[in-house]
């Protein structure tokens, strides 16, 4: 994924990327980014996917939120 960010297979105005992982190798090899902004959070309830998903803006989502709800974490 960090690949297609700096290396994007097209012209894009705006990339946005949600990505799940832990604090190790993957933390710390995006976080040098200065266009990384990570956010820690844990045990993410419903309610606060629902938040998340809900600073995506309404013209990129393209499933209503049960849909990505239902995608397995692991």
């Amino acid at each position: 994924m960090l690949g297609v960010i700096e290396y994007p297979p097209g012209d894009y105005e705006n990339i946005m990327a949600v990505v799940a992982t832990s604090e190790g190798v993957t933390r710390r090899e995006i976080g040098r980014h200065r266009w990384a902004s990570p956010k820690p959070m844990w045990n993410m309830a419903r309610e606060g996917f629902k938040r998340l998903y809900d600073l995506i803006p309404k013209q990129q989502r393209k499933d209503s939120i049960k849909e990505p709800w239902k995608i397995p974490t692991c």
